[in-house]
């Protein structure tokens, strides 16, 4: 359902885009201290607006997360590019991705 529900959408912060991932943690599994491992996050602009990427942090300077594009057409994929640099880091380890966007939920999280 369009979260717009029909309404007459004027005004750029009315306009809500949904993003669609195909999952949203990723399980390296277990790996050597000191590799970089990467990842990409894919999803579907799944609305009839442009989805808007505002900020992404990460919760650890050994996380870095690059969307593929700043905008994404209505109906149409991007990813979330993620790269962890293990040197230093043993044991489990869970980072996370914030996502702010013009999506209904101001926040998406990615594990």
């Amino acid at each position: 359902p369009n979260p717009n529900d029909g309404r007459d959408v004027t005004s750029e912060e009315e306009k809500i885009a949904a993003m669609d991932f195909e999952k949203t943690y990723h399980d390296f599994g277990n790996v050597e201290e000191g590799q970089v491992l990467e990842y990409a996050f894919k999803f579907l602009n799944s609305s009839d607006f442009p989805l808007i990427f505002s900020e992404t942090k990460t919760s650890c300077g050994c996380t870095v997360a690059d969307w593929s594009s700043k905008e994404i057409a209505p109906w149409k994929k991007g990813e979330i590019k993620v790269k962890f640099y293990t040197k230093g880091r043993t044991g489990v380890q869970i980072k996370t991705i914030s996502l702010q966007a013009n999506t209904l939920e101001a926040e998406t999280r990615l594990s």
